[in-house]
């Protein structure tokens, strides 16, 4: 309006329009609120997660739902209550909790959290990384609407489930106590996924149907739901029943009574790559670290003045520097001459170099980070090639020479030579080259298929095809870092080791053929049957994998929705595949990844990962998945290199067997067999309206007030002017 412009500088303005007056409002709430936290968790269902105590979600056999927020955040703030609510409604279902990030940058960072707020999902597996060797659990975006619907389906759709249909053959051979819920319901409650959840390793939880009469008879259930324990190879007779009300904690403080013991919790004493630091004594710091070729960093400590996070700070290193502690109050002849405690010393690359210290530093985190900078830069740089325009035919020329024919490449966008390709110049001499481009130029990038930097690939060649002339072809295989854990050594590190050492083994397969531990053409190969790609579950695993002399290929696919145009999709692709490859020793099925978690597990392989294919050399305990895309390009590749060698497989000491049989209950997204997913939901989506409906009704009386007072103006402005005429009078 025309009233609220033309405001000058140093002008204060006082103003009584309603929507004015109520934003005032709002802004002095968002400023008093904005120094607090969004959730009085004093009193909310909501867990303050931190950095100190994020090993709540890490150790956890239940679903964490995890919102990152900052107070600041407008959005975070409207969707607090919602949040709140959802916490209160979905109690002892989805643990959920709520991380400021203002105060728990490194929890952004670990997680990639680039806006907010953000909300993951943290599944109760963990998953181990086959390249880093570590476990951790692997979150999973949401990315639908945020309101208490679309947060509500979503945690509820990636619960776990422990629950097993009951069997009377499940009790003489039971290693723990059974208990059985009997309902009416043919789904299972999400309120019995959480007790199978909390009880998991320490007692069966298991459903029976009213509709089996012989278990309801034989257990002498009349009504329903109705809750019984059986104890460790016991039978019906032995049965003990539960005569409280069906809610979560009370079941859960009668289940306790009977399961085993649970272990002890881990705690945030755990310090995170622990095992990675060496504790040295006279001994073996003569035999380890003076006879080492490799760099050590030495931290010197004592009870009084001990360095945190060693482990965490030796994990981006493994493999490039070794990371030793000495205990000064235990072993004082190793810490003669030291200046103040603590502080760390950094002994440089080969043996020769063991005999004096390169630096010394005081070992706080400034002091550690240059520690590891200088142990880096002590590796030599004659085993390093800098790459340019001829140079490269030369290079390719010594790579063909190496045991394994690789090459490694280093794209940088420095001056400097990374302290990684000088580390892997070393380790591999002879076994593969290394090789740096620095600051390529754009026909560089372009012809090896490089669009970011830093850039780390490996190249090999295909013997078998030759081009026109008879130059040989390179294939290349990229470091993902993504998959991979980021451009840290100790990553970069093992994705060469695989890449090299795989290619070793095939190169003397190669020239060897009567050692070869792992040629997929020694099987035989078979016509590949017609009609619709098999799903393997529990039941047929041994019949359509266990028992083939051939290889089982298996497509993990997401089989939530099996009606959906993508899934029907992945299928047709795999009858593709199956058509042209037949014949071979491929068996071709599929796996529900959403269902048959714990299968997947054992591969390293969480169910974020599907589509993708996994290889079983059953007879042989090997296996091997796809690394690409699950497209026709990726998947023909990759069985043509599993078939002729060209990709090794790993070994395992044996085969798990799928968990499930009917998936179709493990996606049933029930809720509490007290309250059904609509009442749940109809209560947060009640309480929005009432938010809503609350702020609507102070904008009308903010409105009926600004009326009042234009009126009540308009009469004294009348007023006001007649005096005004009788005065100049």
């Amino acid at each position: 309006n025309a009233e609220y412009m033309g405001i000058g500088v140093g002008t204060t303005i006082v103003t009584r329009h309603p929507i004015l007056m109520l934003l005032s409002r709002l802004v002095l709430l968002t400023l008093v609120a904005g120094a607090f936290a969004l959730y009085d968790f004093e009193k909310s269902d909501v867990v303050d997660l931190t950095s100190d105590n994020w090993h709540l979600v890490e150790n956890s056999d239940h679903l964490w739902l995890v919102e990152f927020y900052a107070p600041w955040c407008g959005h975070c703030k409207n969707f607090a209550p919602v949040y709140d609510g959802i916490a209160s409604k979905f109690k002892n279902i989805v643990h959920v909790g709520a991380v400021n990030g203002d105060e728990s940058q490194d929890l952004l960072k670990q997680f990639g959290v680039q806006s907010f707020p953000t909300l993951k999902a943290f599944p109760a597996n963990r998953t181990v990384n086959p390249y880093t060797k570590k476990s951790a659990k692997i979150p999973i975006d949401f990315k639908g609407p945020m309101t208490a619907k679309g947060v509500a389906e979503f945690a509820m759709s990636h619960q776990p489930s422990w629950v097993e249909p009951f069997t009377f053959s499940q009790l003489p051979n039971a290693k723990l106590p059974t208990a059985i819920l009997f309902s009416e319901k043919t789904e299972v409650s999400s309120m019995l996924k959480a007790i199978s959840s909390e009880f998991k390793g320490r007692m069966l939880i298991t459903q029976a149907k009213r509709q089996e009469k012989d278990v309801v008879t034989e257990f002498g259930i009349t009504s329903f739901p109705a809750l019984v324990v059986v104890p460790t190879n016991g039978g019906p007779s032995a049965a003990i029943k539960y005569s409280g009300n069906i809610k979560y904690p009370e079941i859960v403080a009668f289940l306790s009574q009977y399961a085993a013991e649970k272990p002890e919790p881990a705690t945030d004493t755990f310090e995170v790559g622990s095992e990675l630091v060496i504790d040295l004594t006279p001994e073996t710091f003569e035999r380890d670290v003076e006879g080492a070729q490799d760099p050590w960093i030495v931290v010197y400590v004592d009870n009084n003045h001990p360095v945190k996070n060693l482990g965490k700070f030796a994990m981006p290193i493994e493999g490039q520097t070794n990371v030793g502690r000495v205990n000064c109050g235990q072993h004082a002849s190793l810490c003669k001459g030291l200046p103040e405690l603590p502080v760390v010393q950094v002994y440089g690359y080969g043996e020769d170099a063991k005999s004096s210290v390169l630096q010394t530093f005081k070992a706080d985190e400034e002091g550690l980070k240059d520690a590891k900078t200088v142990a880096a830069d002590s590796y030599p740089m004659n085993n390093v090639a800098v790459l340019k325009g001829k140079a490269l035919d030369n290079f390719f020329q010594v790579t063909l020479q190496t045991k394994s024919r690789a090459a490694i490449l280093f794209f940088v966008d420095k001056d400097a030579i990374p302290s990684s390709a000088k580390t892997l110049g070393a380790k591999f001499r002879g076994k593969a080259t290394v090789g740096v481009f620095v600051k390529p130029d754009e026909e560089t990038r372009t012809r090896f298929g490089v669009q970011t930097l830093p850039y780390v690939m490996a190249l090999f060649p295909n013997l078998s095809e030759a081009a026109e002339g008879g130059a040989v072809q390179f294939s290349a295989a990229p470091f993902d870092p993504k998959r991979m854990g980021g451009f840290h050594f100790a990553n970069v590190n093992m994705f060469v080791t695989q890449v090299v050492e795989s290619l070793i083994r095939q190169t003397a397969t190669t020239e060897q053929p009567e050692d070869d531990e792992g040629d997929a053409t020694r099987f035989q190969s078979a016509a590949q049957p017609t009609g619709p790609i098999p799903e393997i579950t529990k039941s047929n695993f041994d019949e359509l994998c266990g028992g083939k002399n051939g290889l089982c290929a298996i497509a993990l696919l997401d089989g939530s929705n099996r009606e959906s145009e993508t899934f029907q999709k992945h299928l047709e692709l795999l009858k593709d595949i199956r058509k042209r490859k037949s014949p071979s020793p491929f068996h071709f099925s599929w796996l529900d990844a959403a269902c048959q978690t714990s299968f997947l597990e054992h591969f390293g392989i969480p169910g974020t990962d599907a589509p993708t294919l996994l290889v079983l050399a059953t007879k042989r305990n090997r296996f091997v998945r796809l690394v690409g895309k699950f497209d026709d390009a990726g998947l023909s590749t990759f069985t043509g290199g599993v078939l002729t060698g060209r990709i090794a497989t790993n070994p395992i000491a044996s085969f798990p067997t799928p968990e499930h049989d009917d998936c179709s209950v493990v996606h049933q997204p029930a809720l509490p067999e007290e309250e059904d997913a609509s009442d749940l939901l109809a209560e947060i989506l009640a309480e929005e309206k009432a938010r809503k409906k609350a702020l609507q009704e102070e904008l009308e009386r903010e409105r009926a007030a600004e009326a009042e007072r234009k009126k009540s103006a308009g009469k004294k402005g009348k007023k006001g002017k007649k005096g005004k005429k009788h005065d100049d009078l």
